[in-house]
């Protein structure tokens, strides 16, 4: 297995940045409530079909994704078909098909997110289930120094990404997306990507890497992140109706050297959706907090200025 690079997910695309210093993170795909969001094709999904008010719909369908930054902690939702165990699928090694990782570049470093258990992240991902469960699971959370896999093969998954678009890019949903502006693979096109139309070469999963300590790591559920202020209606216009059957999400804290611009994406392990999502990390401000003596100073001041009014009143 060749083992793919994060950095070279735009290949040869310019991309524009521009920088929103109220969270942090920049307005790649649209900002809304302190959020920045990037919007999915609405139908390039495949299998695991249900019909949901009057059509076809995938099971693995994506809808969009969002990040926030407050402080140092950074936060992800996520809003699809798929829930975040997963669903059933014959087809796969394991009997099921799952999440991939956040994976994302930032300051020439590349980081993942495993926040998935089962998924067939790490030594994961061999012949069954059984085997699987032999090699136990990796600790959730912000992995550092990774490199990368395709599982897709192993979850009767699409040979190429471009094999995938063009199956799915002239549904009438995804064509009224694409004149209204929204792209294929979230704030990317698909053919934006290095990995476009490279044989099983989607990086999905955390192949090895390094956990970083204290990253304060924690899923969050739908309620928790609207608590938060995350709203994918409100962002893309839509009712509820037209959104995933599940949102889900996680924080976690960056590390010092995570600042200025990064590229993420995701993908379930079969590569039936997935999408990318551009921003900016900032270094957070900090006030510097006054001396003991000059504190000190402030309070002699003070009490001057309060005797010299007493004595002015008498």
């Amino acid at each position: 297995m060749k083992l793919n690079s994060i950095q070279t997910l735009i290949g040869t695309a310019a991309t524009t940045v521009c920088l929103l210093s109220m969270t942090g993170v920049a307005q790649a795909g649209s900002f809304y409530n302190g959020w920045n969001y990037a919007r999915d094709y609405s139908d390039d999904g495949t299998g695991g079909y249900s019909w949901v008010d009057g059509r076809k719909v995938s099971g693995y369908e994506m809808y969009g994704m969002a990040v926030h930054q407050e402080g140092d902690t950074i936060t992800v939702g996520i809003n699809a078909n798929l829930a975040l165990d997963g669903r059933y699928h014959g087809g796969a090694k394991d009997k099921n098909i799952g999440w991939g990782d956040f994976l994302f570049s930032v300051g020439g470093q590349e980081y993942g997110i495993h926040f998935a258990e089962t998924n067939d992240s790490f030594g994961r991902g061999l012949k069954n289930a059984a085997q699987d469960a032999a090699q136990g699971t990796n600790p959730l959370g912000l992995y550092k120094d990774i490199t990368t896999k395709n599982v897709s093969a192993r979850n009767s998954g699409w040979s190429t990404i471009q094999k995938h678009y063009n199956h799915t890019k002239n549904r009438s949903l995804n064509v009224q997306d694409r004149n209204a502006g929204i792209k294929s693979f979230g704030d990317l096109e698909s053919s934006e990507t290095s990995f476009y139309t490279a044989k099983r070469g989607a990086p999905t999963s955390i192949a090895s890497g390094t956990k970083v300590e204290n990253d304060n790591f924690q899923l969050l559920s739908q309620s928790q992140l609207s608590g938060l202020g995350l709203d994918f209606a409100g962002a893309f216009g839509v009712g509820n109706n037209k959104l995933g059957a599940t949102t889900f999400g996680f924080s976690f804290t960056r590390t010092p050297e995570m600042l200025g611009e990064f590229v993420a994406h995701l993908f379930a392990e079969c590569t039936n959706d997935g999408m990318a999502i551009e921003g900016i990390f900032e270094e957070v401000a900090t006030v510097p907090v006054p001396e003991p003596t000059a504190l000190t100073g402030l309070a002699l001041v003070g009490l001057m200025f309060a005797g010299a009014k007493l004595r002015k009143q008498s």
